[in-house]
């Protein structure tokens, strides 16, 4: 009955892991779609074709064009095109926390609790998964920098023009004089100070209030990688050494 119990235990956690894998799979496919394919290089690929199809909707529109109507089957394709591709959305938040949380899982079954059963190594990995999820958070919560009419004239003062690379304008949007070293989100529809880009992953602009702590969120990223891979190269190498397979001689 143990036997029975333990196999059942272990084909339950083997088909969570198989689950994980898969919608990780899925969803990376997802972002590598949506990432790359509006780019020059994967124009002619089949991420370019697949963007290309996800973005124009069409897909959408043959499939509810029976029971909608076309009229209502193009506006509903528009909405989903405007929320998916051209605004801010969760999809790559999601994405990223199934990828660590599923990391995580698989970490833990598959290395941690059969190689490296120390307290230290059980702290040292709770810790720089939670610095990885910690980090992130702060990087979604966090004002990028955004630019109102209220706080215009203190984004003036901090940084000068210098006539050569950033010049005098207006922002069309609000109205006033845009502050140097500022840009026009056009993913969030807001101006925002020492714009860098939009980040998917976290779904936030990085600018000049977060741009420190995205950085603290990429080094946590490159910890965990790091860690990982490094843990489960001592795990393999330990497994070796304990089934003495430097000796193994074959005939």
């Amino acid at each position: 009955v143990r036997l029975s119990r333990n196999s059942t235990s272990s084909r339950s956690s083997d088909m969570s892991t198989a689950a994980l894998a898969l919608a990780a799979c899925v969803a990376l496919s997802a972002m590598a779609v949506l990432i790359l394919g509006p780019t020059e290089r994967c124009a002619h690929t089949a991420l370019g074709r697949a963007y290309e199809g996800v973005h124009s909707g069409q897909w959408l529109v043959s499939a509810l064009a029976l029971p909608l109507g076309r009229a209502r089957a193009n506006a509903l394709a528009r909405r989903c095109q405007d929320a998916l591709c051209d605004a801010p959305n969760p999809f790559g938040q999601a994405v990223y926390v199934l990828l660590v949380l599923g990391g995580h899982k698989s970490f833990i079954d598959g290395v941690q609790s059969v190689h490296l059963h120390s307290l230290a190594w059980a702290r040292a990995t709770s810790g720089t998964f939670t610095l990885a999820l910690a980090t992130w958070i702060v990087v979604c919560c966090t004002d990028p920098g955004v630019i109102t009419r209220e706080n215009n004239d203190v984004y003036l003062a901090a940084y000068e023009y210098d006539d050569v690379v950033y010049h005098r304008k207006e922002c069309r949007t609000l109205g006033v004089a845009a502050p140097a070293r500022s840009k026009f989100c056009t993913t969030t529809k807001r101006r925002v100070a020492r714009f860098d880009h939009f980040c998917v992953w976290v779904n936030n602009t990085v600018g000049a209030n977060n741009t420190r702590w995205f950085l603290l969120f990429l080094a946590a990223q490159t910890w965990l990688v790091t860690y990982v891979t490094g843990a489960c190269a001592y795990a393999v190498w330990r497994d070796l050494r304990d089934r003495d397979a430097w000796n193994i001689v074959f005939e």
